[in-house]
Order: structure tokens, then sequence, then C-alpha cells
């Protein structure tokens, strides 16, 4: 997991993809493209090489060559998740 202090877009409707130019100007289909934003608004980078394969290691290591930290690991345990039977047991790490 990420575990990114902001959100990461989804763009079920498209128009995030038309106005950062990665829908349209004759493209059959939305382009893969990485945009990383800083905190300010103002794009950071583009990566327009995007690929399902790798792009998970890419991001955080983009994110460290911009300038951003890891975010500290969390210190306080996550509670147990339950379903109507009670606890469901966590699998050993």
């Amino acid at each position: 997991m990420l575990d990114l202090p902001h959100p990461i877009l989804s763009d079920a409707g498209k128009q995030a993809a038309v106005a950062y130019g990665v829908l349209g100007a004759g493209r059959a289909a939305v382009a893969r493209w990485t945009f990383y934003i800083g905190v300010d608004g103002r794009i950071l980078f583009i990566d327009r090489d995007v690929t399902a394969d790798g792009h998970g290691e890419e991001v955080p290591a983009r994110l460290r060559q911009l300038g951003f930290a890891p975010r500290a690991t969390r210190q306080t345990p996550r509670a147990p998740k339950t379903d109507a039977a009670g606890p469901i047991p966590l699998p050993a790490v």
C-alpha cells in the first residue's frame, strides 16, 4: 500500500482525462499516464510511459525522487476485522 497523505484520483466520468489531455485529440482510448501533483497543485512530473508491470514500484521511487518523504510507519495496531460471526483471523506476518 502506498499510504500517501493525499488521494489518488479515480476518473470514472472521464472529465479529468479530457482536461489533462489523455483522452481526446484523436485517441480511441485513455492514455495511461501518471501525473505527480505537488501539494500546491502544480504538476511536478508526467509519466507518459506507464505499464501495469512494474508501475507499483515506479510510483514510490518517483515520489522519493521528487522529494516526498515516506510516511512514518503506523505505530498503533489496527482493530481486527469482524463479521457477524465474530473476529476474522488475520494472517500471520
